[in-house]
């Protein structure tokens, strides 16, 4: 998947109302909108947790 080449370590991640952002002090933030979105999912606690993106069909 292109983010995940794009987005090897993301050094933070943001939840809001219009997606989720994920940006690296090396790269511009990248907003994934929710209609984009089929599933998120957090695996894990505290700051090693990983938050699991599945796309939505034809995206």
């Amino acid at each position: 998947m292109w983010l995940g080449m794009l987005m090897r370590n993301p050094h933070w991640v943001r939840l809001s109302a219009a997606g989720v952002e994920i940006g690296t002090s090396y790269t511009r933030a990248v907003l994934i909108p929710w209609s984009d979105v089929e599933s998120a999912t957090v695996r894990g606690r505290s700051v090693l947790a990983n938050l699991d993106i599945a796309p939505a069909p034809g995206r």
